[in-house]
């Protein structure tokens, strides 16, 4: 703080021309200054410090370096707090351009058709997560640069007095909680007001007499928003004014600017926030967020009149469920009026999650009375500056336009979906479509949205996706399911033209007319302690308790070693479980199943519900007892220790207990009424026959997961809440075909697998089970029972989808052994996106397998024969062709030929799903281009021109079971 307070001294002293840093801070009241800090100040050093500056020819006459000299110090000198800050509080600050464009659309006399008001009240002003106070003192600095170009105000002794004294200290609020940084930030208030105080000066020279000033205290509070709290030690004044901010009736606010902190709550040091101060009705739901409080703070305190707020958080809250009814509540009461939207990275390039800034106004339900106005009236005779009308200045907030203006009220969402832009870059974008779309609209208020797509004038970045919205519509906010926003989200004109083309078909699933039906599998909590490494099961329980208590589950571990309780309860019986955080297993139509050394599989479940654990407990009582009773008898015979031989389901359900009830006491230390862990596995899926099943958290669609991974299960293995899976219905509506084609029963499990993981069903899972702006997704059964069907399929067309399930599920198959028995990761990838292209190295590998498994291939140049370890190594996968089934030796000479091949054959299986799929849906060509530019796949691009001399003959629209069957006949010949 004194190295800041030295660069203080020597700014306002080249401001001055002498130093006087201590006479202006002293002015202020004894709450806001820093005489302490100040005087340690060595006059020397500041001296000496200004000197050098001006030797490197640095002479400041203004403020304009300031705010990024602040942040500088911040993040340079004291890092270390910095980084404290972001750990405990969530919180990032801001940088300078992001403060200057949230302002600036606050700010913009196009934004009012009003004439703004006079400058003789300072709007009041109010930031509730000052940190360094960057929100505020920009305001400062537009209210003085706009005092500045007004004579009649500039040049009034009087009224800039009353200004920097009165009006200024009573309109201007703010918050932190951080004592460190709301010192800081006071201070740099300080420095922001300075140019009143240099103008009062020049105007008071004249007159050798400057006035005596005398600043009243800043509304400026080192407290938590959330809270607010009163504290018992503060001075009255602070607590009246604290009353007045907890009370949002009695004081509302012009602007509200600032960046409300990340974090969760109930983490690091932002609280649970005080039950009076918000509604719980709104925000009481499960993951609400900090600054979801922070919204509704803002909010209850925004003028009804003149009120504007605008904060910049993550994009989440908009669609998922934990702001549901926040957002019900918002568009509700207020008017959004701008969403502009920043990729990860962008804001902050050390913050994955991406940023939202966005703008909003009450709507106009006023009533008489609400709140008090109670901005300072001076008590002495002012003179009322006269604003000059050749001047536009504005500071007063727009006024809230009534929904009948022409045109309606419209909110403007931007989203620039560029990763390699620059912020400044992205703000330039966005500030020239404002600027453009202000234009327009001042022209042609009624179809705004309309003209702006077909102006010519005026070309932004491709990249740049905007949506105009009618925001005037109370009701609209219901028709949107969980009150999502996605609606205002910029969308393609591919997803309104497919959501037309599919309105009127039936839903994939959870409907009277859906073919399946939802499921996911349990919460095994403690997941931890209920899913067991199978090997450990059986050295720990032996296989015979295991076949009766325990089924294989296909469940992947989302925890390596760590020092939370967990980990610590598998280090002491099972480490190998924590050697490393897995991935899931899962793969399209194929299950990439994981077996142990012994072949069996990875991991188990237990299958002990409520039931399941009081029979485990009455079992283990009943051998106790026993035991006891053949202790007696035997000491009546004069037996001093008899051996009772326990039979192996017996020793083992024993063990078994114990451990469920050492896995409670360790990880349901709460769940005093449970004797042992249990759950209720009936939803886990081990008595279903067939089930189409996916990872519940997918994830993004990426290079090296392309597309959705729906796989059968056929071996009734258990699932966790870590999947959802589906099952078929038997009552499906009749099909649109022909009599003679119609179906006899419901389609096969093979038909709903090869359409789940169809790209066009990929576009509608992007569509809506995305729960983030940065297309994340979850296969919630609310959100994909939004995907549309297609109508039944023929029994023959039912049928090619069948087979080519089962083709591409023996591609998929052998690439996986392949991959296993190679080590060639990269193979996945390829198989995943379809591609056989591979790399010099991958071709390198697989040539070398083929040199040391088959002894007919000539070894590569400066090869090495395989020496008698690696033979030994090797010997149980020197024939491929028998492991694989590939006998045929003039297709297939080398196992680098015969993965290009398969890898080939998986690829067009998947090509023609996708092509069937596309009929069945009934999607035109030109849009099936343009879905699979939008999902980045290259299937088409790849088959099209090599498919064309095959399939010539017979049109896939006019005859799918044809072109399908032409299609089969080219993968038997791969």
């Amino acid at each position: 703080m004194t190295t800041y307070l030295t660069f203080i001294d020597v700014l306002l002293h080249d401001l001055m021309g002498y130093r006087v840093m201590k006479d202006y801070i002293a002015l202020f009241h004894s709450h806001d200054d820093n005489s302490q800090r100040i005087a340690e100040v060595n006059e020397l050093q500041a001296n000496q410090l200004r000197t050098r500056f001006h030797q490197e020819g640095i002479l400041f006459s203004s403020l304009q370096w300031v705010d990024s000299i602040f942040a500088r110090v911040y993040t340079k000198f004291l890092e270390i707090n910095a980084q404290k800050q972001r750990k405990d509080h969530g919180q990032f600050y801001t940088p300078q351009s992001i403060v200057r464009f949230m302002w600036n659309g606050c700010l913009q006399p196009s934004q009012s058709g009003l004439q703004p008001p006079s400058l003789t009240q300072v709007p009041r002003v109010f930031d509730p997560c000052m940190g360094m106070g960057a929100f505020l003192c920009e305001f400062l600095t537009r209210l003085i640069d706009a005092c500045t170009v007004i004579p009649s105000v500039w040049n009034n002794l009087d009224y800039l007095t009353y200004v920097l004294c009165h009006a200024i200290p009573e309109n201007i609020w703010g918050v932190e909680i951080d004592p460190f940084a709301f010192q800081l930030g006071k201070l740099n208030v300080l420095v922001h007001l300075f140019p009143l105080y240099k103008r009062i000066m020049e105007l008071s020279l004249p007159n050798d007499s400057p006035p005596t000033l005398t600043i009243h205290r800043l509304h400026l509070f080192r407290n938590d928003t959330l809270k607010l709290t009163l504290y018992p030690d503060g001075s009255a004044w602070e607590h009246a004014e604290l009353l007045r901010l907890r009370d949002p009736t009695r004081l509302k606010f012009d602007y509200i600017v600032t960046n409300p902190p990340y974090m969760i709550r109930k983490t690091g040091l932002v609280t649970e926030p005080d039950p009076a101060l918000y509604d719980g009705r709104v925000l009481g739901g499960r993951g609400a967020q900090a600054y979801l409080y922070f919204m509704w703070i803002c909010m209850l305190r925004c003028d009804p009149l003149t009120g504007q707020i605008c904060l910049i958080t993550p994009s989440q809250w908009i669609v998922l469920e934990f702001a549901q009814h926040l957002r019900a509540w918002m568009w509700q009461h207020c008017q959004l009026l701008g969403m502009y939207q920043f990729e990860p990275y962008k804001v902050w390039p050390k913050v994955q999650t991406d940023s939202l800034i966005f703008r909003l106004r009450m709507r106009q339900q006023v009533e008489e009375g609400a709140g008090e106005d109670s901005r300072l009236v001076p008590t002495t005779s002012i003179p009322t500056p006269t604003s000059s009308t050749s001047t536009s200045t504005s500071l007063s907030p727009p006024a809230a336009a009534p929904s009948t203006r022409e045109g309606g009220n419209k909110i403007l969402f931007l989203r620039h979906m560029s990763r390699k832009a620059k912020l400044d870059d992205i703000l330039y974008e966005y500030t020239q479509f404002l600027n453009h779309a202000s234009s327009i609209h001042h022209h042609h208020p009624l179809n705004i949205d309309k003209l702006f797509h077909t102006n010519s004038n005026h070309s932004h970045d491709p990249l740049l996706k905007f949506k105009w919205t009618n925001t005037d519509p109370i009701d609209r906010i219901q028709k949107s399911p969980h009150a999502s926003f996605a609606f205002l989200s910029p969308t393609s004109k591919l997803s309104d033209q497919l959501n037309d083309l599919t309105s009127g078909l039936p839903r994939i699933c959870d409907s009277d007319d859906a073919p399946l039906e939802f499921h996911r599998g349990p919460n095994t909590n403690p997941v931890y302690a209920l899913v067991v490494r199978t090997q450990w099961a059986y050295q720990t329980f032996g296989q015979t308790c295991c076949d009766r208590w325990l089924r294989p589950a296909i469940y992947w571990s989302g925890k390596s070693q760590g020092t939370d309780k967990e980990s610590q309860f598998w280090l002491e019986r099972d480490p190998f479980r924590l050697a490393r955080k897995e991935v899931s297993p899962a793969e399209a139509y194929v299950p990439l199943y994981r077996t142990d050394e012994h072949g069996h599989p990875f991991y188990s479940m237990i299958l002990v519900d409520k039931e399941g654990a009081e029979q485990l407990e009455k079992n283990v009582s009943e051998y106790h007892h026993q035991q006891q009773k053949s202790q007696g008898q035997g000491q009546e015979e004069g037996k001093e220790n008899v051996e009772i031989v326990m039979d192996p389901l017996r020793e083992g359900e024993i063990r078994l207990y114990h451990y469920l009830r050492e896995a409670r006491e360790a990880l349901q230390s709460n769940k005093d009424e449970r004797t042992m862990a249990w759950c209720h596995y009936n939803k886990c899926g081990v008595d279903i026959p067939v089930k189409i099943v996916h990872p519940i958290n997918y994830g993004y669609f990426t290079k090296s997961q392309p597309r959705q991974r729906f796989f059968m299960d056929r071996n009734q293995f258990c699932l966790t809440n870590q999947c959802m899976y589906f099952t078929t219905k038997n009552n499906n509506p009749p099909s649109s075909s022909s009599s003679s084609n119609t179906l006899p029963s419901s389609p096969s499990p093979e038909y709903y697998c090869a359409l789940l993981n169809s790209s066009t069903v990929q576009f509608f899972i992007k569509e809506h089970c995305s729960y983030d702006q940065q297309g994340r997704t979850r296969f919630f059964g609310k959100h994909l029972a939004n995907i549309p069907c297609p109508l039944p399929p023929t029994q023959k067309e039912s049928h090619i989808m069948t087979h080519l399930v089962h083709l591409v599920s023996t591609a998929r198959i052998r690439i996986y052994s392949i991959t296993e028995l190679t080590k060639l990761q990269t193979l996945m990838e390829k198989v995943r996106g379809g591609s056989w292209d591979l790399s010099v190295t991958d071709i390198a590998c697989l040539q070398k397998f083929d040199q040391v498994n088959n002894p007919s291939v000539p070894p590569l140049q400066g090869d090495q024969p395989p020496s008698s370890s690696e033979e030994e190594q090797d010997k149980r996968r020197r024939d491929w062709r028998t492991l694989f089934g590939w006998q045929d030796h003039h297709r297939y000479p080398t196992l680098l030929d015969a993965v290009i091949r398969t890898l080939q054959r998986a690829s067009l299986c998947q090509y023609a799903i996708d092509q069937m799929a596309y009929t069945m849906y009934q999607i035109p060509q030109e849009l099936q281009h343009a879905l699979e530019c939008e999902l980045n796949l290259t299937l088409t691009k790849k088959w099209q021109t090599q498919l064309d001399q095959h399939t010539q003959r017979v049109s896939i629209t006019q005859d799918r079971y044809a072109w399908g069957q032409c299609i089969i006949e080219l993968i038997h010949t791969i």
